[in-house]
């Protein structure tokens, strides 16, 4: 929990310098300029007259609840490890779950939820990464060069059939293993929130996500149009 911790900590802040905001304030009433300190608290009473004026509106797709929920997560996993957010995270959050159905705000939860429990108990945060993606493609490659070597360079008659088989059958198997792993990193739910980024994300990439989540019934969300 330590290490999580560390890991979202940024440069800490030092906020406003009151010694100098002071100085300035008693050198303007020495010199009888008219100022004044308005102390502006936090509007909560104007949030909710403006939520009781909000019109609902439904999420488009489950895409969209992804792209949500890993917004959020990103923001409240903090709260895991008692890191304060800000004012404006709390208010930006509760604006937009009053301005969605409850159904819709539920799965959002539901989502956001699965986020933090792949980040705590699985290695989903390594395998997503640019170091997990070239170790397993480095991985994958290997295998792949020890089943041609095994194949074409190694005089088998030397072995006993029997090992001979179950290499083959241990080789073939991890490779198979290798592909059913990567076919399920790109259809998880972090390869659809990275991509759903317009800067990051070429039209031709998304395209192709989209062929493979449509031909794969279990796919967790279903591809909605996206506006370039």
């Amino acid at each position: 929990m330590d290490q999580f911790r560390d890991s979202m900590l940024e440069d800490p802040d030092p906020g406003p310098n009151y010694a100098k905001l002071m100085e300035e304030y008693d050198s303007k009433i020495e010199a009888k300029i008219p100022t004044e300190i308005i102390i502006i608290e936090e509007p909560d009473k104007q949030m909710q007259a403006k939520a009781r004026d909000t019109q609902m509106a439904k999420l488009k797709g489950d895409l969209e609840v992804v792209q949500r929920a890993y917004y959020y997560f990103n923001i409240f996993k903090g709260l895991i490890v008692d890191i304060i957010f800000s004012f404006k995270d709390r208010n930006e959050s509760r604006k937009f779950f009053q301005s969605i159905y409850a159904e819709d705000a539920l799965k959002v939860i539901e989502v956001e939820l699965n986020f933090i429990y792949e980040v705590l108990f699985t290695k989903a945060v390594v395998v997503h990464s640019v170091v997990g993606y070239v170790f397993r493609l480095l991985s994958f490659i290997l295998v792949v060069v020890a089943l041609a070597l095994f194949r074409f360079n190694v005089k088998k008659e030397t072995f006993d059939p029997l090992d001979v088989k179950l290499t083959y059958v241990l080789l073939w198997g991890s490779v198979s293993l290798d592909t059913v792993a990567l076919v399920r990193a790109v259809l998880s739910d972090w390869t659809v929130a990275n991509l759903n980024k317009p800067e990051k994300t070429s039209r031709f990439l998304w395209e192709i996500l989209c062929g493979l989540l449509l031909c794969v019934e279990s796919a967790p969300f279903q591809c909605q149009t996206r506006h370039l």
